[in-house]
């Protein structure tokens, strides 16, 4: 009897607000996942006059039809998105690198230029989201990253998610490193983080 062909493991890639997984950075991320011995599978948003609730909704109907899906990466509100996902799908691996605090906790705290950049729409959709959502995540293990760097919100807010699942999650502060997946100490460490959690033989389980 022939054993049974083991396929490739699958992991989804979300960029974030206005960004393409075509853009460098999510390249050498892809790049890096399959030279691992991934299929990659990049999920494409459409930004424009959207908000998250479409945008999960898009999410969630590319990985639908990409099938068994293992584990997601997601940069700022593609790690926001991930995080969310993760709340209503299974995933063996969540890596979150630097979430976007727009969760409805981190409203308040916002800078006004927040609200302008991304319009009142958005910001009365992104109410919607609670940061306790984290907490309904049922994946093996779960990576989030944030530049020493990035924006102080957002450190503050991605430190807060890391002591709500300090359980199951791992979080690596990368040194100098700014909101910005092309920065050479961020892509270092997010190559780090995809072999730590990645097996690349056939038939191996996540780390």
């Amino acid at each position: 009897m022939r054993r049974k062909k083991i396929g490739k493991p699958t992991c989804a890639v979300i960029p974030g607000f206005g960004e393409k997984t075509s853009d460098p950075g999510y390249v050498a991320v892809r790049r890096e996942l399959k030279r691992l011995g991934w299929r990659v599978v990049p999920i494409t948003i459409n930004w424009s006059r959207t908000t998250m609730t479409s945008w999960l909704r898009q999410a969630e109907m590319a990985l639908d039809r990409a099938g068994h899906v293992e584990a997601i990466f997601g940069f700022s509100f593609g790690a926001m998105m991930a995080l969310l996902l993760a709340g209503r799908k299974e995933f063996a691996a969540v890596i979150a690198a630097s979430p976007s605090p727009y969760f409805r906790e981190c409203l308040p705290r916002l800078p006004p230029i927040a609200e302008k950049m991304l319009g009142k729409k958005r910001m009365r959709d992104f109410a919607k989201f609670s940061m306790t959502e984290v907490n309904k995540i049922k994946s093996g293990r779960i990576e989030i990253l944030v530049g020493s760097d990035d924006f102080p919100p957002l450190i503050a807010a991605t430190k807060k998610l890391h002591r709500m699942i300090a359980d199951s999650a791992t979080l690596t502060v990368i040194p100098g490193a700014p909101h910005d997946l092309n920065d050479s100490r961020y892509l270092k460490a997010a190559m780090k983080v995809l072999r730590r959690v990645t097996r690349v033989k056939r038939g191996d389980k996540l780390a």
